[in-house]
């Protein structure tokens, strides 16, 4: 048998209990039957359920020629139903290594267990590549002829993963394009990676330790070129590209989470424009990407995503259902009516200076998803686009772009919030 495999991603949503475990485990047991191979992960509430599959706890009937193995899953209090083993069934459960600890000893011991990095996908030129980019970022992060400076490369670049950022970028890239050079492969690796970088981190970069030439020519990429004034500015650029089978975008912003997105692309394209954090359950979320794919006229699906209030493993669950339905989609697409999907990741400045080790990779995603990814500090169309600002001395500025009174009355009221006076015991008496 030549069967592709089921990938089964637990979910993290806050309503899906009994109904979700009693399905899940209901696909599951389908595919030990008809030998389709599994690849689970995030199931830890499914797995006590199938300890006799795993124990290979089989009762065996028929000839020893053919025989037939059946063993029991555990649906719930009462039910105990016999399943049918097919011969080819195979099954991967993958586990992050951070999770280790946490792990079910006995779950662990019954797989061969291998520890897979993307890093073990690179040979070694595509290793020397990783140093070569990775003394570039640690550069163009650091400022020069400062100490003490608190920025990092996770600051300049939103999302910046030192285990995998690198290392799947380079290999996106040869996979696109296998018979590029060495030298291009770091020319767009750069391009790529400054695409997810803040557009003060760009304006750091002035003090950086790179060379001035390229310093200029990276303002001049970002600014420029790659189109990050907005929702409208970046889609009406991204949609003169024909790509089969659409877009597949991740955008990074400051933006509040409820900008309106409709009102951003008014005119350019006909959007579904969801919130993740308004769905209880997996099979919610489902339904309205499926309708987006299936029933409706639109062309381009959002999904906003406040990444302070959200699970990160709901995010990537999304990720998921959206490639499952677009590829569903694809299969049965008649006529010429390419459909894109975006996922719009908010974030807040002072949150990422708290982050801590648990929540840090909330925003990571790696290139080989097939997700493009950008930074757009607002969706919103900027009054005066920060590239116009940097062309002149900041006395020209106050002066004829943005007047000192325009300043005074957009910010004041805002500096007046951020002045705090220390309590006392006269305050009480």
């Amino acid at each position: 048998m030549n069967l592709e495999p089921e990938v089964i991603l637990g979910s993290q949503f806050p309503e899906d209990r009994d109904d979700y475990s009693y399905n899940t485990l209901n696909k599951i047991m389908i595919c030990v039957e008809t030998g389709r191979p599994l690849i689970l992960t995030d199931l830890e509430s499914i797995y006590g359920s199938l300890y006799d599959l795993w124990n290979q706890n089989y009762i065996t009937s028929g000839s020893t020629e053919n025989p037939k193995y059946f063993t029991r899953v555990a649906l719930g209090a009462y039910a105990n139903p016999m399943l049918n083993i097919h011969p080819d069934f195979k099954c991967i459960l993958v586990l992050d290594e951070k999770k280790l600890e946490n792990a079910d000893s006995p779950l662990l011991n019954r797989f061969e267990k291998q520890c897979l990095t993307v890093n073990d996908i690179l040979d070694i030129d595509d290793k020397e590549l990783v140093n070569q980019l990775r003394e570039w970022t640690s550069q163009m992060s650091t400022m020069a002829g400062t100490t003490g400076t608190t920025f990092t490369i996770e600051d300049l670049f939103i999302g910046f993963n030192e285990e995998e950022t690198l290392q799947s970028l380079i290999i996106d890239i040869k996979k696109r394009e296998p018979n590029i050079s060495e030298g291009e492969i770091l020319v767009k690796c750069k391009e790529r990676l400054v695409a997810i970088a803040t557009p003060d981190g760009i304006v750091r970069i002035e003090r950086s330790a790179l060379h001035s030439e390229e310093i200029q020519h990276l303002k001049r990429v970002y600014f420029q070129e790659q189109h990050h004034d907005g929702l409208e500015n970046y889609f009406r650029d991204l949609l003169q590209e024909q790509k089969q089978g659409g877009h597949l975008i991740i955008i990074s912003t400051f933006s509040n989470i409820n900008t309106d997105v409709n009102s951003c692309l008014e005119g350019i394209i006909k959007c579904s424009v969801l919130k993740l954090s308004t769905f209880k359950t997996e099979s919610q979320l489902q339904k309205q990407v499926s309708r987006f794919w299936f029933e409706s006229d639109h062309e381009l699906l959002v999904l906003q995503c406040d990444i302070s209030i959200i699970n990160a493993n709901c995010i990537k669950l999304a990720k998921f259902i959206i490639k499952q339905c677009r590829s569903k989609y694809s299969q049965k697409q008649r006529e010429n009516n390419t459909k894109h999907a975006c996922i719009i990741l908010h974030t807040h400045r002072e949150e990422r200076q708290l982050e801590n080790e648990e929540n840090a990779n909330i925003t990571s995603f790696n290139f080989i998803s097939g997700w493009n990814q950008i930074t757009i500090e607002s969706l919103t169309k900027p009054q005066r686009p920060l590239s116009d600002l940097l062309m002149y001395d900041l006395s020209d500025i106050i002066e004829t772009i943005y007047p000192f009174e325009d300043i005074l009355k957009q910010e004041l009221l805002w500096c007046l919030t951020c002045v705090k006076y220390k309590d006392t015991v006269n305050d009480f008496t």
